[in-house]
């Protein structure tokens, strides 16, 4: 199966990326052991209780999105390519109103906003927002570039409306905005 036509090759970029950093045995695959390995992490980085919070909010991702693509009807492996997923964003983007997909992740990031305020000051610092992308594996020299460019008023926080529109930005624009860096600079290649 193609991609469909209308796909953007900055958005494939941005799904590529996203890809790699989930792909934590570099294999070409993700698979539940690469998703359990976010979630190590966010118990190792977070006090219990905010950690359980995080860790609900990556399995109902993992429910609504990665385990219907990597279950494979003539088998029992839980695992997915990057063509696989690839196909099946676009093809989800394709077969769903955009709005209503965009609706529904309007609600998720908001909920992880929520989850990764942990001084609930109703913004995001930088240490917050470090916290969180290292659950996912970024590099940490990466980090004050990232946050600075979701910081898009330049206050020095991530307000929630900067947090939910980059979450947005990142899987749903064609074209470079602050939100390609939400899980960190883009691959290079």
């Amino acid at each position: 199966m193609s991609l469909p036509v209308s796909s953007s090759s900055f958005l494939c970029k941005k799904l590529t990326h996203y890809f790699a950093i989930l792909d934590k045995d570099s294999d070409g695959k993700i698979s539940q052991d690469d998703l359990d390995q976010v979630k190590t992490r966010m118990y190792t980085l977070y006090s219990k209780h905010d950690a359980a919070a995080l860790v609900a909010l990556w399995e109902e991702a993992c429910k609504n999105f990665w385990y219907p693509a990597m279950y494979k009807t003539n088998c029992n492996i839980m695992e997915v390519t990057l063509k696989e997923y690839l196909n099946n964003e676009m093809l989800l983007k394709v077969n769903q109103p955009v709005e209503h997909l965009k609706c529904l992740s309007r609600e998720y990031f908001n909920k992880l906003f929520d989850a990764i305020d942990i001084n609930k000051d109703g913004v995001v610092s930088r240490h917050e927002y470090a916290q969180h992308v290292l659950c996912y594996g970024i590099d940490t020299k990466d980090i004050d570039a990232c946050f600075q460019a979701l910081d898009t008023d330049k206050n020095g926080t991530i307000s929630r409306e900067e947090f939910v529109e980059a979450g947005i930005q990142f899987f749903y624009d064609m074209d470079e905005t602050p939100g390609a860096y939400f899980f960190g600079p883009l691959s290079r290649g």
